[in-house]
């Protein structure tokens, strides 16, 4: 930007004069273009601060429509939550070793099987004390299979196969109604082996079921990532942070700035529409839950963040 300096060449500094030449033999760039550093008499730096970000968004009737129909959802699930024979919102203690991987491996299973999944399911009578209620990290009401989840370090296949066919005798003694007619509880299977990735950045779960009704979980962190079925396009990841970079500071707007956010980028509500189903579910989550960890500390704990990233993504397959 030129203050007026002296210089320039010959013409006079009326209207329509060439504008003396930039002394300045480099520019860095930003969001508006070449930025000329203060490398000359009369010339002075372009600021290129945006101002801060302020949600003056106001819900339509469908946005509205839309959280109304989510909260609906999860109020359902809340009156159901710890009932017998149904999946609950148990989610664990989120210090004791292994929890956060669960939590991504069942959402991966749910993701792959959105109509008759369901996790932390309660069956009455199942649990290591006989009068207790046990719960199966995984069933499917549609087929009748049950899974456990351990860490590949768990060792003897067997411990975990055993919990397995207690929580198959028991659920087929008192759940038998949650399954269609003809359908009985048994033990997983047709688990495919998959990567997944993992809780801390740049680590992977390789899933594997060695045992029918048994998923193991081994964590790797891999010089060249293992190929999966859903890459996030660079532009896609960036739109991502902008989010959470709002959320950060703002998070009791939370449905205004979601709302504002998929308005602005519909390209993001595509890819994740196309995305959405499947392990891209998953990869979706672990990416947005790995961003609020990483860019927007405070907004939520770890099962919240869970539960912030589904939110995200239910409102924009929804849209």
């Amino acid at each position: 930007t030129n203050t007026g300096g002296t210089g320039g060449g010959s013409g006079g500094s009326g209207a329509g004069s060439t504008p003396p030449p930039s002394p300045c033999p480099t520019a860095t760039t930003g969001s508006r273009g070449s930025i000329y550093e203060n490398c000359g008499p009369g010339w002075v730096p372009i600021i290129d601060n945006p101002p801060p970000y302020v949600c003056n968004y106001q819900l339509t009737p469908q946005d509205i429509a839309i959280y109304n129909q989510i909260d609906a959802e999860d109020n359902l699930a809340n009156q159901n939550f710890n009932l017998d024979c149904q999946g609950t919102r148990r989610s664990g203690n989120i210090n004791f070793p292994g929890t956060k991987e669960h939590w991504l491996v069942q959402i991966y299973y749910l993701s792959m099987n959105p109509v008759g999944g369901e996790r932390e399911y309660k069956i009455p009578n199942a649990g290591v004390n006989p009068t207790s209620p046990g719960y199966a990290d995984i069933v499917n009401l549609e087929n009748g299979h049950i899974f456990e989840i351990k860490p590949e370090s768990f060792g003897n296949i067997q411990i975990a196969a055993n919990e397995v066919a207690n929580y198959v005798i028991k659920a087929n003694s008192s759940c038998s109604g949650s399954l269609p007619p003809g359908i009985v509880w048994q033990k997983g299977t047709g688990f495919a082996p998959t990567y997944i990735p993992g809780v801390f950045p740049g680590t992977y779960l390789y899933l594997t079921s060695p045992d029918p009704g048994v998923i193991h979980y081994k964590e790797q962190t891999l010089t060249t990532p293992p190929p999966l079925p859903v890459i996030i396009p660079q532009n896609i990841l960036d739109k991502v942070k902008t989010l959470i970079q709002r959320l950060k500071n703002n998070a009791q707007n939370a449905n205004r700035i979601i709302a504002e956010f998929f308005q602005e980028n519909p390209e993001v509500v595509n890819f994740i529409k196309g995305a959405a189903v499947g392990v891209g579910a998953t990869i979706l989550i672990a990416t947005i839950v790995e961003d609020i960890a990483t860019l927007g500390a405070g907004i939520a704990d770890d099962w919240a963040s869970f539960v912030l990233a589904q939110r995200i993504i239910r409102f924009a397959m929804a849209l």
